[in-house]
């Protein structure tokens, strides 16, 4: 065999020998929104490269403004197999569908569920169900069985959205908010040409039945479409937003580290904080005050304070604490208390219960 011919068929060996390991498969970003135990949705995309590199995008839709990104590898069979390096809400094993991805066990079987379509990874981005970060959330709940979200923002739009079945993604303006009592419950009511909405958030210690977490309100939704003969009810938890979170009554314990005292027949001074409406109610332990205030990060503007002018006993400590607040710019720190502090001055509330 000649030079030339050694060599035309070395370069046609080492050819088919590269086009051996070449990746044949899909190639791209794929999409889906995967069921949550304890959220609406986990936003999930994968995207494939030539090179079996690939990166692993996930979001949870009730939590989450910007997504988890991890960098990973994956191999490919010939029977249209993916099997990736990094999990996709603990699952590793896809099989190629056409233009989809199906998540299969490690036999290559569908996955068990109520919800098969949730287990897909399409072309198509789906739908988002989370505000897209323009508006901040003022009250957020959710519930299971079916998964359900309710999202109050401060501007008073009412989201609410549910998975499964019967998927519904609606939004409603507030028409009208009803508080009870301090520390009882609170009552949002929203409508449109497309229905109506009202949640009740009672004050009451609430754990999610899927997650365990803990949150400050048990949550009752009633909703009911124009076309729909009669309400549905959905229950879960909710908690208001940071830093909305001071949306609460708050009891003062404390001015200056000085434990409050409370004479006989009063009561404790304390503080209904209206986040929605920027609006102050509440007690100096005797006479009622009200004022407005201004909510920026973690600084609390108050307005003037107005009160009632009743005589009444320990009115030094009402007026301290009346001074204290009136048209005064105090910083906020959150942890199981509230605490408003200025210079070497601080008041400590807890949440009346």
């Amino acid at each position: 065999m000649s030079l030339t011919s050694r060599t035309l068929f070395f370069l046609i060996f080492l050819a088919s020998s590269c086009s051996i390991g070449r990746y044949s498969g899909p190639v791209g970003s794929f999409h889906g929104l995967l069921p949550c135990a304890d959220c609406p949705g986990i936003a999930a995309t994968l995207t494939l490269n030539a090179d079996h590199t690939c990166i692993v995008e996930q979001r949870y839709m009730d939590r989450e403004l910007q997504p988890t990104v991890i960098q990973a590898t994956f191999t490919y069979s010939r029977s249209g197999r993916i099997l990736l390096s990094e999990p996709i809400l603990g699952m590793t094993n896809l099989q190629v569908a056409g233009e989809t991805l199906v998540f299969v066990d490690e036999a290559g079987q569908k996955i068990e569920t109520n919800f098969p379509e949730r287990y897909i990874l399409s072309r198509e981005v789906p739908e988002e169900v989370h505000f897209d970060g323009s508006e901040e959330i003022f009250f957020r709940a959710t519930g299971n069985e079916p998964f359900w979200m309710v999202e109050i923002s401060p501007s008073g739009k009412i989201h609410f959205q549910t998975l499964g079945p019967e998927e519904m993604n609606v939004s409603f303006p507030m028409v009208n908010q009803e508080p009870s009592e301090p520390g009882v419950y609170a009552m949002y009511s929203g409508a449109s040409d497309d229905g109506h909405i009202e949640i009740l958030a009672r004050v009451s210690d609430c754990s999610d039945d899927m997650s365990g977490e803990e949150r400050t309100n048990s949550v009752k939704v009633n909703f009911q479409l124009t076309n729909q003969e009669k309400p549905q009810a959905y229950s879960g938890c909710g908690n208001y937003q940071s830093p909305y979170d001071l949306h609460d009554v708050w009891e003062l314990v404390s001015m200056n580290n000085q434990p409050i005292e409370r004479k006989e027949n009063s009561q404790a001074p304390y503080l209904i904080l209206n986040a929605l409406n920027s609006t102050m109610t509440g007690t100096g332990g005797c006479n009622r005050i009200n004022a407005t205030f201004l909510l920026r990060g973690k600084t609390l503007t108050f307005g003037p304070c107005i009160s009632t002018k009743m005589a009444c006993p320990n009115l030094d400590q009402e007026q301290a604490f009346i001074s204290a607040i009136s048209e005064q710019t105090l910083k906020i720190k959150m942890d199981d208390n509230l605490t408003l502090f200025q210079g070497n001055s601080s008041m400590t509330f807890r949440r009346k219960r």
